[in-house]
């Protein structure tokens, strides 16, 4: 129940971020959304996974595409 209520408030805070028309607040909750994803959710993914980042991105760090990549089981990351 805790993490319904955790997930479902963060949730609201990223969609009040997409609805936005500035660029920054959307790189703001695409960033939020690989951040806090409870990470049993991100755990219990067990379709084949290939995490993709660009090397330049100037919005979302690398280091963010690498925590993904080690959390998910099995996945791949390519930068």
């Amino acid at each position: 129940e805790r993490n319904k209520l955790l997930f479902d408030s963060m949730v609201k805070q990223i969609s009040g971020l997409i609805d936005s028309t500035d660029f920054i607040d959307r790189a703001e909750a695409q960033r939020l959304a690989v951040v806090n994803h409870s990470p049993p959710v991100i755990e219990r993914i067990s379709a084949p996974t290939l995490v993709v980042h660009g090397s330049d991105d100037q919005i979302v760090d690398v280091d963010g595409a690498s925590d993904l990549a080690r959390r998910v089981p099995g996945a791949k990351i390519t930068i």
